[in-house]
């Protein structure tokens, strides 16, 4: 064997060791995946969205919720948005599920999809937490804290901290888009008005 050839041989072993040594890096890497695993420690949430530990633990989940029985003239994502109070907060402890808090301020699809509502939630310590709620879209009041800070008690109940849809209207801060007063409409003519073209079907709900 000339010294040309043992060098080729060479060359081409060690190509085989490192691919070699690769492959076994990657299998035990996707067996280490494989064997890795979840557990579901809470079902059933409408639409959940911010999540944070409470100081006692538990883990607080807030749910924006699945519209109601409201419409709006408000279309976005291929939809018109219906109001109603089916925002929550669930509490996860010790292997319980519980909403702690009901009948916050939502609006979605008529499908409950693209909802808005309870958004995040935070802990000052102990004595209760301050969760956001949006998915006003400049209404009336409709209740349920829609739009505004609010702190949640114990026992489910809360209390309004800040109007921020109010100011949003008011003042506008990040200049972007003027507020606009929406339409409640009844439900026959969302429907009605559904099959129309959208500038049509806007003039319509307007």
């Amino acid at each position: 064997m000339t010294m040309e050839t043992k060098l080729k041989v060479i060359c081409i072993l060690s190509v085989v060791g490192v691919m070699a040594s690769f492959l076994t890096q990657f299998n035990v890497q996707s067996d280490t995946a494989a064997a890795q695993s979840f557990d579901v420690v809470a079902r059933g949430l409408d639409n959940p969205r911010g999540l944070t530990f409470g100081p006692e633990g538990a883990l607080y989940v807030v749910e924006a919720g699945r519209g109601g029985d409201t419409c709006t003239n408000i279309e976005l994502f291929g939809g018109i948005y219906w109001v109603g109070l089916t925002g929550a907060v669930t509490r996860i402890w010790k292997g319980q599920q519980e909403r702690i808090a009901t009948g916050l301020s939502s609006a979605a699809h008529p499908d409950g999809g693209f909802a808005f509502g309870p958004h995040s939630i935070s802990f000052q310590g102990k004595g209760g937490a301050d969760v956001t709620v949006g998915g006003c879209f400049a209404l009336e009041d409709v209740g349920g804290g829609c739009g505004r800070l609010i702190h949640l008690k114990s026992k489910g109940s809360w209390e309004s901290i800040a109007d921020l849809s109010t100011y949003e209207i008011l003042y506008n801060p990040d200049g972007a888009h003027k507020g606009e007063r929406v339409i409640l409409m009844p439900c026959w003519l969302c429907r009605a008005s559904a099959s129309l073209p959208r500038q049509q079907r806007m003039i319509c709900c307007a």
